[in-house]
């Protein structure tokens, strides 16, 4: 009987551990994507590409890449640096990150979309990437439902 109550205090446990963390992600990525889709009506400001390049993100097993790039545009007389391409974007290998920086070559001229309230938010493609939409609704959808679902035991064997 100890053993069936300490599982049932594991379950809840980790019931409100998935709904906590499938919420958080749900809230951040909607919040995101929802920025990503504003910068669609965004003005536009003229830029050049100061660097570009790939970056390496290692988590101690494996390696994913995405494209580093590093503009500077103006606004009304001030002056901004971004390095942001689009709102919340993907990683992946090498060779995708490369063909992304390729878009983009040290020295050439691009348009930046920036939000009017605070021009130092800035993108360089506005809108926001459907596999990014897809796996934030998935994933924020999934571990609410399997946290519920522990919580009211309709997991629990």
């Amino acid at each position: 009987m100890h053993s069936h109550s300490a599982n049932l205090i594991s379950d809840h446990a980790a019931g409100w551990i998935f709904l906590g963390a499938g919420c958080l992600v749900l809230w951040l990525g909607l919040r995101q994507i929802w920025r990503g889709h504003r910068s669609r009506t965004w003005p536009q400001a003229a830029g050049t590409v100061v660097s570009s390049g790939v970056r390496m993100n290692a988590d101690g097993k494996s390696n994913s890449y995405s494209p580093a790039v590093s503009y500077r545009y103006a606004v009304n007389g001030a002056e901004y640096r971004g390095e942001v391409i689009r709102s919340l974007m993907l990683t992946g290998n090498r060779a995708w990150a490369e063909a992304r920086a390729a878009r983009y070559p040290e020295g050439s001229a691009v348009p930046v979309f920036y939000q009017p309230s605070q021009p130092s938010v800035a993108v360089l493609e506005h809108g926001a990437d459907a596999a990014v939409v897809a796996m934030v609704l998935m994933i924020g959808t999934m571990f609410p439902y399997v946290g519920w679902s522990l919580l009211t035991g309709r997991m629990h064997s």
